[in-house]
């Protein structure tokens, strides 16, 4: 070997020194009698590597036969270029592979490309360098490396790929060249780390993109089929997954309509129809990431939008309003903010309120199931209120057969804030599933009782729970107040007076839980226990109308209202608040299937009559204690039974 590719062959090779992160790659030329040379270019996860710190090194079969530092800058071709010496004791026939560190991210990537060792020879020059790359390249038929790149590995797409087609991928990062589109067909999913997008991304509605670090490129297209349609006048609330996009990308007739905390709520007048002001209105131009809309009319005969720009991706901060309007009935109403997922995947609910368990708000959300705002103005019961801890109430349209405790990507969302505040959306909320158009809901833990208001059509439920951390007054964390008592609800009311949507309340209460049951008009409606099976003890509702009372875990309670409004005739009480109570009924009764079933106090035969709202006697007959009666004869209604002094009526169904 020449004393000028010795000392050539010095200058280039690393020997320890350096950053302490470096690796502690080094060679010994002595020990080699062939050698050959490589000018190379060193990419890695897309960039090019240019810092002094930087290396490559080649290797044989784990073992370091060459190392090229620092990088040299040559202007004359504007190029950062390594010039690799490749040593061996073979004159040719070796598979040569090798590693690059980019000392910025303080990685090491394994190179994808391969040379053979041949004594002599000189890959590339300063005008074309061999490039040496972590990446594994898609050319539209096979992959490079002749299989599909793992999570730890990064890519290239030089042509069109499609998930469903060309199969799942999970990387640490992806270059789709502007030559490539590459499509996440609905209900599949990609996961990458960084992902630098010179081309086209399409997210079809119903699929995931999921990004955890740095996003460049503006040619994406994310699909999101809302509730309702162009044609209807029916209501979604959506936010956009894309940066700075105007209003007209929901559609060029959608009806769009911000919501404004800083309005009173007037709840003895329009009950916040003042809070919707258009765009214009509020001066807006664009789709503010993380913010939510209401909009009718929306996309195209599918109810489909296509937000076309640049996706949201890290931390996206929404600022909370709260508005404290100085008149005690307006404090139910106050910091009550509109507000989207913004991204173009599902976010899991859960991770969502516990990555903002230092923002002050309720650990609640109101989701919106439109039931026929094209008709006429929705109401505040068309509201799903989804609770951390004690679960979700129903909606009038019966929304809770749709939550399955995930955010769709744009899906828009109400908040309740206590103080002017700051909420954060993360990447760690993200879920590569569950971003379908539909969704599936259950829930268990707690000990916890959710009612359910019917009148057989229509159903609205509420929540009441006890832990031992709850207090008798407002937890933010469990407990969700309701947009109003007006309409179709139930639901129940602290000591102070707050009406409540759900509520928790201390493991040890010991009295008379208020219920507040609102209905449109006069006729017959059914409470039920929604979730009996999992209903720690019996639960217990009082009639105070009629002095009666009813075990919700046995079955539904009938009741007739001759008007409408709102009546606070009912409580519940958890079963040892009823036995320890003077007046413990003597009669229990219920109807399972057509079947009476009667629980009598007492030994003494009573004679029951059964009757028809007409005040036709459909049955009599003597029974004493425990009973069981068949009323399968009769046609559906609602019945009244007389025994002794106890009158009720029931539903028979």
């Amino acid at each position: 070997m020449s004393e000028k590719t010795i000392f050539l062959l010095m200058a280039l090779i690393h020997f320890g020194y350096g950053a302490s992160a470096q690796p502690d790659w080094q060679v010994q030329a002595g020990s080699y009698q062939y050698s050959m040379t490589v000018t190379s270019l060193l990419e890695m996860d897309g960039d090019t590597l240019r810092s002094a710190d930087d290396m490559v090194a080649a290797f044989y079969n784990g073992e370091v036969r060459g190392v090229a530092r620092p990088i040299v800058y040559i202007a004359s071709i504007d190029q950062y270029l390594a010039f690799l010496t490749v040593f061996s004791n073979s004159v040719s026939g070796e598979e040569i592979t090798f590693k690059t560190y980019n000392a910025s991210s303080d990685q090491i990537a394994d190179c994808q490309d391969k040379i053979t060792f041949t004594d002599g020879n000189q890959l590339g020059s300063n005008t074309e360098p061999e490039v040496l790359s972590n990446l594994i390249i898609w050319d539209g038929t096979a992959w490079s490396t002749g299989s599909a790149p793992t999570s730890e590995q990064s890519a290239r797409l030089i042509a069109d790929y499609s998930i469903a087609s060309n199969g799942n991928l999970d990387l640490q990062y992806l270059q789709v060249t502007e030559n490539a589109a590459f499509t996440i067909e609905s209900g599949e999913n990609f996961t990458v780390v960084d992902l630098d997008n010179f081309g086209i991304v399409k997210v079809q509605s119903g699929g995931s993109l999921v990004t955890t670090g740095a996003v460049s490129g503006e040619g994406f297209e994310i699909e999101r089929i809302t509730t309702f349609d162009q044609s209807t006048g029916r209501y979604s609330i959506v936010g956009s997954p894309v940066q700075n996009v105007g209003f007209d990308m929901l559609g060029t007739g959608a009806v769009v309509y911000s919501y404004d905390e800083s309005e009173p709520y007037h709840p003895a007048g329009n009950q916040g129809l003042s809070r919707f002001k258009t765009p214009d209105q509020l001066t807006m131009t664009t789709l503010e990431a993380g913010n939510g809309y209401f909009s009718a009319f929306t996309g195209d005969e599918t109810g489909k939008v296509v937000f076309h720009g640049a996706i949201n991706a890290g931390n996206i901060d929404v600022p909370l309003s709260y508005t404290n309007q100085g008149d005690a009935a307006e404090t139910a109403f106050q910091g009550y903010n509109l507000v989207s997922n913004p991204y173009p995947t599902a976010i899991d609910f859960q991770h969502f309120i516990a990555g903002n368990a230092g923002t002050d708000m309720d650990a609640t959300i109101y989701l919106w199931d439109d039931h026929g705002s094209e008709t006429g103005r929705g109401t505040n019961q068309d509201y799903l209120v989804v609770n951390a801890t004690l679960g979700t109430t129903d909606s009038r349209s019966g929304g809770v057969s749709k939550w399955d405790g995930y955010i769709r990507s744009g899906q828009g969302f109400f908040v309740k804030a206590n103080s002017s505040s700051t909420l954060q959306f993360t990447d760690e909320m993200k879920v590569t599933t569950n971003n379908t158009d539909a969704g599936y809901f259950r829930e268990a833990g707690v000990e916890r009782y959710k009612l359910r208001l019917s009148d057989g059509v229509m159903s609205k439920a509420t929540i009441v729970g006890f832990l031992d951390d709850a207090t008798i007054g407002k937890d933010a964390v469990y407990d969700a107040t309701m947009f109003s008592v007006a309409d179709f609800s139930i639901g129940t009311q602290t000591v102070s007076g707050l009406n409540m949507a759900i509520q928790a309340l201390p493991k040890d209460f010991e009295k008379p839980v208020q219920l507040r049951v609102s209905v449109p008009e006069a006729g017959t409606y059914t409470i039920d226990l929604m979730n009996v099976e999992e209903a720690n003890e019996s639960i217990w509702i009082f009639d105070q109308l009629t002095g009666l009372y009813h075990d919700l875990s046995e079955s539904g309670f009938a009741f007739s209202s001759t008007e409408a409004g709102i009546d606070e005739r009912f409580e519940l009480r958890r079963v040892k608040e009823v036995l320890a109570s003077d007046d413990t009924p003597l009669w229990h009764m219920y109807i399972s299937e057509k079947t009476l079933h009667v629980k009598k106090r007492g030994t003494e035969t009573t004679e029951l009559r059964v009757y028809s709202l007409s005040g036709k006697r459909v049955f009599s007959g003597n029974i004493q204690n425990d009973q069981q009666i068949d009323l399968s004869h009769l046609e559906d209604g609602v019945y009244v039974l007389r025994a002794g002094e106890m009158v009720r009526k029931v539903m028979v169904r």
